[in-house]
């Protein structure tokens, strides 16, 4: 078998060639005839066979016009071939020339001296790909002009170097810079993230090709020449490449407002919350048309005899019941239905305290809370319990007649609050560097166009990644062609719900919404439509639901230049409103409290002293609504020695974090008229945002301060009054007492010592109704001297002997602890605190007094073995005329005054007394005087 190969002949070349799916076609002579063609470049010219043999610019005229049988001729004189891409051709088709696009090549075929034998011309028809790229080119351009008017910031970073090569306007805008950073790396555009995590978490995701999420976070901008903190939501979306490497998109909105708002809902919240409970009068919130206590202070806590763990979540009716038949349940369910406030004075209730069914008098309004569609949602009451008040009112009514009967009765009476070249071979030369020049060109269009493929990839991704709602809606019908995750979330729909169908078919719940309307309108005027916090109704899973979005509708145009398609980009930001109206809902809530308990509020800067005194707050102190009015001027009002006593206060707040619970007398600036006011308050360390300062409220107590004062000149016009005819019944009763001694008679002697025993108890009584009124007018004078309380104590040990003879009384001898202190005020006040402890502790039990030293203070204690008090009751048992009231206290008698006046002592001596109790346990009262520091005696 022979098996050599045998060689191709000219013949078989030929055959080959004109067999290849390349057009191809051999021109002889210098005029180009055409010695051979195949068919498919029969097909390119639109001709048959019957041109082979032809000259080219007869056979095929067209290309005469365009300029190939010129270059043609200059490959023959010059021997030199000549290659081009893409170069755009008209050809003849049905009669028409139609512009097309071509590789093609001249090539000069010589024979061994050099002389031209021959030109071989291939063309590769490639219009698909040049109109590809034509498209490609400009589906990026629309979407990079949808992407400048996005209604979110985004910007994309290339290279290790995270060069930045697109940055819209917004994204501009929350970096704080102009377009000249663009094309800068990151960290040199913008510098100030050196230092911060954002650097090393892009070169991460530039490394894993994982997209990072971050949300809320905290970053240091530069924004007009300011360093400034803010806070992001952000994605770093990692955009894989088809040459392998990376690119990030990044997508970010400014969540500083929402941040803030959070902030301040949270601060408004607390301030709410400590303002009701720092303030002096009963309040409460009660949520819904079920009354459920929300909210409840201490003093409203007191008034209803019950602990917060009682009142809070409970409903009002099931905690009194007693109230059905009174006229608060019709009354607060009325201010649900008309939203009215109502506001009543001196009311009589009736209440179940400590177990009985109590008659109390009230001060009370009632304002209606709005939620943000204007609804009543809850109430704030604000009461006023003024039972002593109407109680004391009625009692100084009956006075005349009380004192008759204690002036006849004297031994049985007791009374008690974001060119060219040379010829042919300059033409040879130009031509062959127009030739370099084309390759060259060839080989950047050819990195251009593998560009502009990677280009459209990157774009795909971002789209279908990009972490706001995204689709692009084709034709009259608004067909889905495309739609990606983040906007079918939004839509609460699948893709095989949308995707090619009409979008308002598939969607039927935007009937009767103008969305439909603005998406044809966009359509058809051309016109890119923005929509900003629209209020809609979206879809979800079992139902409808209402949402606040942004949006953006941006018509595209096709290859006609008609406008044929809309790129739709969503944002849902229905989280962002319901925060901003929670906001204002709490301010409201705020504003409304304040105003129902008719109080003035007042803040004080802790550096600056910056005083921001509140509309109400001007009125108190006689000053119109716009009138300038600051902290010194507020203090000068006061009358001394409260001036100096409020400025020490307040200044201690300031400094060791005290509250502020003060009544003072003022000067109105409008009428120059005395008036009293309560002020109380706190101090606010500084907050984020938030500087240090101290903030509180005031209040006008003049009526109760007259009642009290009026009340406390009658008591020390009475008492003044009894102690005539006391002492001269006194000086009686002794006489007496000696004669019946002289006479022997026991008898008489038994019953005048027991007349004796209730003179003094009265004249005690007297004192210390003369004390009380003395304390509240400010008129009681203390005698200060330095002495030792073992002395004291030994004096209390002879005067106590009568007063506990039916009890144990114990006394502990006392070290010699100096204090500088009323001698005699003191004594008073031991000697109360062992009367107490006499009257409420069973006879023959213990009654011990004792004393020591406990941090720079004297501690004086009296113990007693009795019944003990309860915890609601030993929060006021230092309160004027409180007494406890139960079953073993009916048969005790007293006003209430006692231990009153011995924590008033105490204060104008600074120091304190307090008590610790347990029920049936019997109690101890503790009283603390400062230790003189002088020179030891």
């Amino acid at each position: 078998m022979n098996t050599s190969q045998r060689a191709l002949t000219r013949d078989d070349l030929l055959d080959v060639l004109l067999h290849s799916k390349t057009g191809t076609a051999v021109y002889t002579s210098a005029n180009l005839v055409i010695e051979t063609a195949n068919d498919a470049m029969l097909r390119l010219w639109g001709r048959d066979a019957g041109v082979i043999g032809k000259p080219l610019a007869l056979a095929v005229a067209e290309l005469e016009d365009q300029g190939v049988t010129e270059t043609l001729r200059q490959v023959w004189e010059t021997g030199q071939t000549y290659t081009v891409t893409r170069i755009q051709a008209g050809q003849l088709a049905n009669g028409d020339l139609q512009a097309r696009y071509f590789d093609m090549e001249y090539r000069a075929v010589k024979y061994t001296d050099g002389s031209m034998r021959c030109i071989v011309h291939t063309a590769t028809d490639v219009t698909e790909q040049v109109l590809h790229s034509q498209r490609t080119v400009h589906t990026g351009e629309q979407f990079r002009e949808a992407v400048a008017q996005a209604p979110m910031a985004i910007g994309l970073l290339e290279g290790p170097e995270l060069a930045i090569t697109m940055a819209n306007p917004l994204i501009l805008e929350l970096w704080g810079k102009d377009d000249s950073v663009i094309g800068k790396p990151l960290a040199e555009g913008l510098p100030e993230l050196k230092g911060q995590p954002f650097l090393d978490i892009l070169h991460t995701v530039m490394r894993t090709g994982e997209s990072y999420r971050g949300n809320e976070t905290k970053a240091l901008i530069m924004r007009n020449g300011v360093l400034g903190e803010y806070f992001f939501n952000f994605v770093y979306q990692a955009i894989k490449e088809t040459s392998g490497g990376v690119s990030i998109m990044v997508v970010a909105y400014e969540v500083s407002d929402q941040i803030r708002a959070r902030r301040q809902i949270a601060y408004s919240e607390n301030r709410l919350r400590n303002m009701v409970m720092a303030a002096p009068i009963g309040m409460t919130v009660l949520k819904g048309r079920d009354l459920v206590v929300e909210l409840a202070n201490e003093p409203m806590l007191r008034i209803w005899s019950r602990s917060a763990a009682e009142m809070i979540g409970s409903r009002i009716m099931d905690v009194f019941p007693e109230l059905v038949g009174q006229p608060f349940p019709a009354i607060l369910s009325s201010i649900f239905d008309n939203g009215q406030r109502v506001a009543m004075d001196e009311i009589a209730v009736g209440i179940r305290r400590n177990g009985e069914l109590e008659q109390i008098y009230v001060n009370f309004a009632y304002d209606p809370l709005f939620d943000v569609e204007g609804r009543v949602e809850a109430i704030m009451a604000t009461v006023m319990d003024i039972t002593e008040v109407v109680e004391t009112r009625l009692k100084l009514e009956n006075s005349e007649q009380q004192l008759q009967t204690v002036n006849e009765e004297l031994t049985a009476t007791n009374e008690e609050q974001l060119a060219t070249n040379e010829e042919l071979i300059e033409a040879n030369s130009e031509l062959l560097k127009a030739n370099e020049k084309l390759v060259e060109a060839r080989d950047e269009l050819e990195q251009y166009y593998r560009l502009l493929a990677d280009s459209e990839e990157r774009f795909k991704s971002i789209f279908d990644k990009a972490p706001v709602g995204m689709a692009l809606l084709t034709g009259e019908n608004l067909v889905t062609e495309l739609a990606n995750e983040e906007i079918l979330k939004i839509w609460g729909r699948s893709a095989i719900e949308i995707i090619g169908k009409p979008h308002l078919e598939a969607r039927p719940e935007l009937d009767g919404q103008q969305i439909g309307e603005w998406l044809l309108d966009s359509l058809h005027t051309g016109k890119t439509r923005v929509n900003n916090e629209i209020k809609v109704r979206l879809y979800q899973p079992g139902g409808m639901r209402e949402a606040w979005v942004n949006s953006i509708y941006h018509p595209i145009k096709d290859g006609t230049g008609r406008f044929s398609s809309l790129l739709v980009i969503l944002q849902d930001v229905t989280a962002s409103i319901s925060e901003r109206n929670a906001s204002l809902q709490v301010q409201r809530m705020f504003n409304m409290s304040i105003e129902s308990a008719n109080l003035g509020t007042w803040n004080l800067h802790a550096d600056s002293r910056q005083f921001v005194p509140s509309r109400r707050l001007k009125t108190l102190f006689g000053y119109t609504e716009n009138a300038y009015m600051n902290y010194k001027m507020a203090m000068r009002q006061i009358d001394e020695p409260y001036r100096s006593a409020m400025m020490q206060a307040i200044e201690e707040a300031l400094s060791g974090g005290r509250e502020l619970d003060m009544e003072f007398p003022i000067r109105r600036v409008s009428d120059n008229k005395t008036c009293w006011l309560k002020a109380s308050g706190r101090y606010f360390p500084a907050e984020e945002n938030m500087p240090a300062h101290f903030s509180g409220t005031m209040m006008d107590v003049t009526e109760r301060k007259t009642d009290e004062l009026r009340k406390n000149d009658f008591i020390a016009m009475v008492s003044h009054e009894m102690r005539t005819p006391l002492t001269s019944a006194r000086a009686y009763v002794q006489m007496l007492e000696k004669k019946a001694a002289e006479r022997g008679d026991d008898q008489l002697g038994t019953m005048l010592a027991k007349v004796h025993h209730q003179m003094i108890r009265l004249t005690s009584l007297i004192n210390g109704f003369l004390d009380v009124s003395r304390l509240e007018s400010g008129k009681i004078k203390l005698q200060l001297e330095r002495f030792y309380l073992d002395e004291l104590f030994d004096r209390i040990s002879a005067e106590s002997t009568f007063i506990a003879r039916e009890h144990k009384l114990e006394i502990i001898p006392c070290d010699a602890l100096p204090v500088l202190a009323d001698q005699n005020k003191i004594g008073q006040v031991i000697n109360n605190l062992i009367s107490n402890a006499v009257k409420y502790a069973p006879r023959g039990t213990r009654i011990t007094l004792s004393c020591k030293a406990i941090n720079g203070h004297a501690a004086v204690s009296v113990s007693d073995e009795g019944t003990g008090i309860k915890p609601e009751d030993q929060k006021r048992i230092f309160d004027r005329f409180y007494r406890v009231e139960g079953e073993h206290t009916r048969s005790i008698s007293g006003f209430g005054i006692g231990l009153y006046l011995c924590a008033e002592i105490l204060q104008h001596h600074n120091g304190s007394i307090h008590v610790d109790s347990e029920w049936g346990k019997g109690s101890t009262f503790t009283f603390l005087l400062p230790l003189d520091k002088g020179q030891a005696g």
